[in-house]
């Protein structure tokens, strides 16, 4: 999919279009926040360009050999309706990382802050309060 969203460079409007058809997309686009989700990809989209390159600069050693590290509790907040990619994720996560809550929000995709805002608000609040 990556592909096919830089093949559309340097449109930015071709190149959200193309990425918010995404699976991860699913739920907002057919949301009251539709339009915010389509503003921001667009100015994702046009900011990229500023940036010089689409490589992607990874950290070494890589991050998934560092899981181990953090020390602190840490929480993982993921869509029902995500990639599922992201769930392989999770429980690389959950075998990995020492202190470790997970919570998936039902019926949400990758944008949870636009479409269960208020469910999100609260699993982070408890979270912290914990």
């Amino acid at each position: 999919m990556m592909q096919d969203i830089l093949a559309l460079a340097p449109d930015p409007d071709k190149m959200t279009e193309r990425s918010l058809q995404g699976a991860s997309y699913r739920v907002v686009m057919n949301h009251p926040h539709r339009q915010t989700l389509i503003d921001m990809q667009t100015q994702h989209m046009r900011r990229i360009f500023g940036w010089g390159t689409f490589e992607a600069i990874w950290p070494q050693p890589p991050a998934a050999e560092r899981l181990e590290e953090p020390r602190v509790p840490t929480l993982f907040l993921l869509g029902s309706e995500d990639l599922p990619d992201l769930f392989r994720i999770e429980e690389l996560l959950l075998q990995k990382v020492p202190d470790i809550r997970s919570i998936r929000i039902e019926g949400a995709d990758h944008m949870p802050t636009l479409t269960h805002a208020e469910e999100l608000a609260r699993h982070m609040i408890s979270f912290l309060e914990e």
